[in-house]
């Protein structure tokens, strides 16, 4: 026994055997730096599949997600996702920006989509909200909202908010809200 300061450089092995060597054990100091042999602890683990992106399954466990990654296109449920960079086997939803009732997200030249009323060429155009609009030619529109307006032609329109009104060329309008209005060429009208 000694005690010796400065460094100690040894080409070779090290040979410890006091306290209790064991095969798989591991020198691990104390906050004085005094080192005795221990158990490795137990540290994260589990395992896989392959192209699936990790997750922790507990706090100390790690296992397969969801979310599938094959190096060209990422899948969501999915584990064979072809002909887009995401494809997402299931329902989205997606809660920023402005939704509403009947509204379609659509994007601008950029990409950026956000949430509005339907326009331009539709079969059905459902319009349940406050000023609501719906523009361009449509096959069928129904509003219900308050102050919802449908305008351009439009083959059947049914309205039935409070001060709707549909412009245009309309071929059948049905009218049961209170102060609804229907201008324009109208065929038939109740």
């Amino acid at each position: 026994a000694g005690w010796y300061e400065g460094n100690v450089n040894v080409n070779g092995q090290i040979k410890i055997t006091g306290g209790a060597p064991a095969d798989g054990m591991v020198l691990t100091s104390d906050m004085y730096g005094l080192a005795s042999w221990e158990a490795p602890r137990s540290g994260m683990s589990g395992s896989g599949t392959a192209n699936k992106i990790a997750k922790f399954a507990t706090s100390t466990t790690v296992g397969d997600s969801m979310i599938y990654d094959n190096g060209t296109s990422v899948g969501i449920g999915t584990t064979s996702p072809t002909g887009a960079k995401l494809v997402v086997a299931g329902l989205i939803k997606i809660t920023g920006g402005s939704p509403g009732i009947n509204k379609v997200l659509t994007s601008d030249d950029s990409g950026m989509a956000v949430w509005s009323a339907p326009s331009g060429n539709a079969d059905y155009a459902a319009l349940s909200g406050t000023s609501s609009a719906c523009t361009g030619p449509v096959k069928y529109a129904e509003l219900s909202g308050t102050a919802s307006a449908c305008t351009g032609s439009v083959k059947y329109s049914e309205l039935s908010g409070t001060a709707s009104a549909c412009t245009g060329s309309v071929k059948y309008a049905v009218l049961s809200g209170t102060a609804s209005a229907c201008t324009g060429s109208v065929k038939y009208a109740e």
